[in-house]
Formats: structure tokens, sequence, C-alpha cells
């Protein structure tokens, strides 16, 4: 199976590979989900292609953002870096970039993204028939399921992160971010508010309402009552003059950075909704994995630092490298508990 770690910047990109990458995923800036956060710039990136090609390993970059007209416009800058710099394949998730792609690069291996979210065998026969060469299934999917997948469309790619970070909401599909700080996680620009601290509330608030203030929605008698949308900088917070009459109780959210704002929590038989996932770490299944018809092992973290990049790949390149080790692979998880990790 494939090693494919991260590549945030050019020195990320030669540490992946030098601690045992087969290969790296890095980002066009203005394509990729985490614009925000990478390093290159159209300069470093061509340097980290030829430096990749050199060292006869592979290197994919991400265009997955899901485009809005204005992209598509300058979409045309970034058919003529790929022409020129060849790139081992393009990820994607939109469709409209996918067939300009088609339309101006016939020969460029594609991988569909997992921001797709790609969670059944005909989905995936659907981008096969296409010409997707590999497809980097959703995060949600059984062991089970890649199986049946890989039966279905058995010349069909599989990749599937194994480590890193999870998102709270279907692969592609988190508007959080856009609604508390107005940035679109799928334009490039998650602000991560699943991350953020928050604090529990019970109401009714005596403070809060002593300010004349109450969240929104409120939930009053089981039904949600919605407000007219606010301006920004009062988003989540409303009079009480219509709505304090009644009493309303439920459970808040205030965020460490929004003190006197307040988010309403809503659980039902599934849970919660806001919250952070624990972070994936999927090294001690690695054989179960190449079972099921995997054929590339992901690493997330773009965003992460030089260490966590050269850890995490030593240590899933050295259980790569000796599978029937149990001894080497239970220290490699607890040697990986020790890097950067959410719980």
């Amino acid at each position: 199976m494939e090693l494919l770690s991260p590549a945030g910047s050019l020195d990320k990109l030669k540490i992946a590979l030098e601690y045992g990458a087969d290969a790296v995923y890095a980002g066009l800036p203005d394509f990729s989900l985490r614009a925000k956060t990478t390093e290159f710039n159209a300069s470093s990136l061509e340097e980290g292609i030829r430096y990749t090609k050199k060292l006869d390993k592979k290197i994919y970059l991400t265009l997955n953002i899901f485009a809005h007209n204005d992209k598509l416009k300058t979409f045309q800058k970034q058919i003529s870096f790929l022409k020129k710099t060849q790139p081992h394949a393009v990820i994607f998730s939109d469709p409209g970039l996918f067939s300009l792609l088609r339309e101006k690069l016939p020969q460029q291996e594609l991988h569909l993204s997992t921001q797709a979210n790609c969670t059944n065998w005909k989905h995936a026969e659907f981008w096969f028939k296409q010409g997707v060469k590999r497809i980097i299934l959703a995060r949600e999917l059984t062991l089970k399921e890649i199986s049946e997948i890989h039966r279905k469309v058995p010349k069909l790619e599989l990749e599937i992160f194994v480590h890193g970070a999870m998102c709270m909401s279907y692969s592609g599909r988190c508007l959080l971010s856009l609604f508390l700080t107005g940035r679109d996680a799928n334009q490039g620009d998650c602000a991560h508010a699943c991350r953020w601290q928050y604090k529990v509330h019970t109401s009714p608030l005596p403070s809060l309402l002593r300010r004349g203030e109450i969240p929104a929605p409120l939930i009053e008698g089981g039904e949600e009552t919605y407000l007219p949308p606010l301006p920004r900088e009062n988003r989540g917070r409303v009079t009480t003059s219509s709505l304090a009459k009644g009493g309303q109780r439920g459970v808040f959210l205030e965020e460490e950075f929004r003190p006197g704002e307040f988010i309403p929590l809503e659980e039902d038989q599934h849970g919660t909704y806001l919250f952070s996932s624990k972070d994936l770490c999927m090294i001690e299944y690695l054989a179960k994995m190449q079972k099921a018809g995997i054929c590339s092992l992901k690493i997330e973290g773009r965003s992460k630092t030089a260490y966590y990049v050269a850890a995490v790949t030593r240590a899933y390149r050295q259980a790569l490298d000796h599978p029937k080790n149990k001894k080497l692979i239970q220290e490699l998880r607890q040697e990986l508990e020790t890097v950067s990790h959410r719980e």
C-alpha cells in the first residue's frame, strides 16, 4: 500500500519524503481546502514537484474546493500551471472543475476528493466510468462497506484517511464555520469552529436576561422558533421583548472568545451537534485495510507542524514495513499518542 503524507510547505514535503512517504499531496493556494494555511506559491510548488519526481516518488495536487463562478474565470491559470509541471494526479471535488480538467487536460490522472462524500459503490462506479482513477473515500465508511466497493468496482483505486483530524460533519457538508465567522469551509477558508472551547449554560439565564438578550433560535414547547436574520455583529443575540415571557429553558454554548454570545445546543437520540471529534488513528488496522482493497493510506495534516509530519509518517512507514510485528505496532501506537492530537 502507498503511504501518502501531507505537504503544507516545501520543507514539509521534503520531510515527509525523507521519513518514508511514497507520495505527498499539496495544495494549489486558490483552489485548495487548506488555502489559508498552505505555504506554497507557484514557484515553491513547482520546485516541490521537481524534487518529488527526482526521488521517483509521487505528488498529487488538490483543487478540491466547490467553485463559484468567479473561480472558474481564474481556473485557466491553474490549467497552465498543471500543463507545465505535470503532477502525478489532481484531486478534485467539483464536477464543474472535473469537466474543465477533462476538456483541457484529457491525459491528466484525476482523483475524487473525500469532500465529494463517496459513500457507496454506485457513486464510485459512476466516477470510474467518467475516467477517475482513484477515489478518496468518505471517512464515514466501514471496512465492510469499503470491501464491497472494491468488489463491485475492482479496477478503481481506493484511498482512505488513516490518521489525523476528523470533521464533525459529513465530508464536504459543514457550514458551521460559515455560520459563525462568515468563512466558508467549502472555499478553503475553514475557521475550525468545531475545535473552539465552549462553555455550557442552562437557561433561563438571569444575567443574560438582565442585559435584555436571549439566544436564538429558542426551543419553545418542543418546537424551534426562529427569528429574522440578524446583522453579523449581533449574530446569536436577540432582545427578549417578544420571547422572554415564556421563560424558555434549554442548553446553550458560549465560545471562549465570544463572551455573552450564546448558541443553542440541541440533542436528539444520536447525540449533540457541536463538538470536536477525536482524531483518527488506524495504525493497528492496516492489514485489514489492505484486505478490504485499499491501495493508499492518507495522513491528514497539511496545516500541522513539520514534527507532526515527520513523526506520523515515520510511524506508519514502520508499521507498513513490519505488518506482523504486533509488539512494534503497539509501541508505535503509544508513540503516536505523544504527538499532538485531539481526544
